[in-house]
């Protein structure tokens, strides 16, 4: 009688036991996912440009992946217009990773006698194209006395009078076809910080920056022009399943030496050099997804912020210095501290 008693009351345990342990609030499936398409549904992505589907294509060959523009649960976009939206109520937008930097320019026809963007401010009969729509906002702020307009391609011909503007790393393949037929200028961002303080206040990651303009085939005579620096990064929200975020940063991480170099074109493959894993994270106003941070804690590297900006994190994470935060990763990925 007794053994049975006891057994009866080992069932129990281990019975109480299971549904306390079901019961604990857990974002993981376990402790290790297993990064298998077949027992992970596809991610699904909206993308943003021809560089970011080169690159999407390329991550494909690891992890399931399929185009959604209705319904997406993840955003390939500049990560300027994010913080945008973060700031004015987008409060569940949150950051998976950054892939690579991209520069806002401004070209004319040589015709238009516009070198600055003062040049623009003071002919108000001129017309502004931007080529991405996500740029309505931001024309807005840098021309609001003159009529903007998207379109969605560059023309064959640049008629004088017209500015188009357009990220950088989306068009320059375009632009060297372009110069065949047109001699055109890249505009001058101003050198004050006037225009930049302004900028910034709406666009905290659209920063002063310079950059090599001497392969645009553009007739300027500076070979280094004055503009506006972003960084295209991947989103999601905050209600996407840890576990999808998680699958996908580590992904990223297991091979991105090979999703650098498996990009077909030369474009692709010169802007992903920024593909690196110190250029991943940085001090960012969107926090980071939990499964974002799941996957650092479990690498024991930490982000790279002020302790000031920690607490910006959804669940706080430890903080260091840059150096170490960068020695880190180089020595998980390449193994060495080189």
């Amino acid at each position: 009688m007794y053994a049975t008693f006891y057994i009866f009351f080992l069932i129990l345990i281990i019975i109480v036991s299971l549904i306390l342990s079901s019961s604990k609030k857990e974002h993981f499936l376990s402790n290790t996912i297993e990064l298998n398409n077949l027992t992970l549904k596809p991610l699904r992505f909206k993308s943003y440009s021809s560089i970011s589907n080169e690159f999407l294509k390329a991550l494909s060959s690891y992890i399931s992946i399929i185009e959604d523009t209705k319904t997406p649960e993840f955003q390939i976009i500049p990560k300027s217009l994010a913080m945008y939206d973060y700031l004015n109520g987008a409060k569940s937008l949150r950051l998976v990773s950054n892939i690579y930097e991209t520069y806002f320019t401004m070209i004319t026809n040589k015709d238009s006698q516009v070198y600055t963007y003062d040049d623009i401010l003071m002919k108000p009969g001129l017309t502004i194209y931007y080529l991405e729509p996500e740029m309505s906002r931001l024309m807005q702020l840098l021309f609001p006395k003159l009529k903007a307009k998207y379109i969605d391609r560059l023309p064959n011909k640049l008629p004088p009078g017209d500015i188009y503007c357009y990220w950088e790393t989306e068009y320059s393949i375009k632009l060297q076809s372009l110069a065949k037929n047109n001699k055109f200028l890249i505009i001058q961002m101003p050198k004050t910080d006037e225009v930049y303080n302004m900028i910034q206040i709406s666009y905290p990651n659209l920063v002063p920056d310079k950059y090599d303009i001497s392969l645009q085939n553009s007739i300027n005579t500076e070979r280094v022009i004055y503009t506006l620096r972003d960084t295209i990064s991947i989103f999601t929200v905050d209600s996407v399943e840890d576990y999808r975020v998680y699958s996908l940063i580590k992904t990223i991480f297991n091979h991105i030496i090979n999703i650098r170099t498996n990009v077909k074109s030369e474009q692709a493959k010169y802007i992903l050099e920024y593909l690196r894993p110190e250029n991943l994270i940085e001090i960012a106003i969107v926090p980071y997804h939990r499964g974002v941070e799941k996957y650092f804690r479990e690498l024991e590297i930490y982000t790279n912020k002020p302790e000031a900006i920690c607490v910006n994190t959804i669940s706080t994470i430890p903080c260091q210095p840059k150096k170490l935060f960068d020695n880190r990763f180089r020595m998980i990925l390449y193994g060495s501290n080189g």
